[in-house]
C-alpha cells in the first residue's frame, strides 16, 4: 500500500491486536495514518491465538466468496514475504472420510467436484500413497479409508507468531503506537465517535475507529450504540 492523502496523519484507533486488527493497523500506518492499537493482553492473545488458521477455500459457496478465500491466501503470502516471514505455509490440505461413513463420503465428493469446477486443482490419491511420500508420521487406515483427496491450494498460518510480528512492522517502521489497556467507553458528538476511553483514564482522539475486537466486538460496538448479533 502507498501513501495516501486521505489518510495522511488521519488519527486511527484500532481495538484489536488479533490477526485482523494487526494487519489492519500495519497497512493504515504505512499509508500515513497515526494508528494506535489498543490490545488489553499481547498481539494475538484472544481467538487469533485460539485458532488453528486454515487457509482454505473448501465448501466456502457462493464461488465469489470462495474466490474471495482464495486470493486472500496469496495476500497471506504476500505480507509474510514483505516481512520475511515465516508464519504461512501453503503445501496443501489432505481430505478423507471413512467408506463406511456413506453421507459423510458423498459429501466430501461433492465438495470436491465444486472446487474443481471452480479451477481448483485437487489431485485423487490413496491412504498408502500418504503415508509413503506425503505424510509419514500419519495413520490413515487403508481398511475404513479408500480414498484421499490433496487440495493444493490449501496452507496454515502461525496466528500468534503473525500478530506480533505485523504489529511490530507497524510499531518499527511506520510509528504505530500499541496500547495496552481495554476499551471501557466510546465518546463523541451524536452519531459520531471521537474518543476512546481506555481502563487506565486515558483518552484517544480519533478521526477513525476500527473495531477488530473479536468475540469482544459486539461489547465494544455497544459502547457507541451499536448492535452486533454475536453468538
Amino acid at each position: 500500500m502507498v501513501g495516501s492523502d486521505a489518510l495522511q496523519d488521519a488519527r486511527i484507533v484500532v481495538i484489536g491486536a488479533g490477526a485482523v486488527g494487526a494487519a489492519v493497523s500495519y497497512r493504515l500506518a504505512q499509508a500515513g495514518a497515526q494508528v494506535t492499537t489498543v490490545e488489553w493482553r499481547y498481539p494475538g492473545a484472544g481467538t487469533t491465538g485460539g485458532s488453528f488458521a486454515w487457509i482454505n477455500g473448501l465448501d466456502k459457496p457462493p464461488k465469489h466468496y470462495h474466490r474471495l478465500n482464495i486470493m486472500s491466501i496469496r495476500d497471506h503470502q504476500d505480507l509474510a514475504d514483505e516481512l520475511n516471514g515465516k508464519w504461512v505455509r501453503v503445501d496443501g490440505g489432505l481430505h478423507w472420510e471413512h467408506d463406511a461413513e456413506a453421507a459423510r463420503v458423498v459429501a466430501l465428493r461433492n465438495s470436491i467436484k465444486q472446487l474443481r469446477e471452480w479451477g481448483q486443482r485437487v489431485d485423487q490419491t490413496s491412504p498408502e500413497i500418504v503415508m509413503r511420500e506425503l505424510e509419514p508420521d500419519l495413520w490413515i487406515d487403508p481398511d475404513k479409508v479408500s480414498t484421499v483427496y490433496r487440495v493444493a491450494r490449501e496452507g496454515t498460518v502461525t496466528p500468534v507468531l503473525m500478530a506480533h510480528s505485523v504489529m511490530q512492522a507497524a510499531m518499527l517502521r511506520y510509528g504505530a503506537k500499541l496500547e495496552r489497556a481495554t476499551v471501557v467507553a466510546l465518546r463523541g458528538p451524536k452519531g459520531a465517535v471521537d474518543r476512546v476511553v481506555l481502563d487506565n483514564g486515558q483518552e484517544l482522539p480519533a478521526d477513525v475507529v476500527i473495531n477488530c475486537a473479536g468475540p469482544e466486538a459486539d461489547r465494544i460496538a455497544a459502547l457507541a450504540g451499536a448492535k452486533i448479533p454475536l453468538a
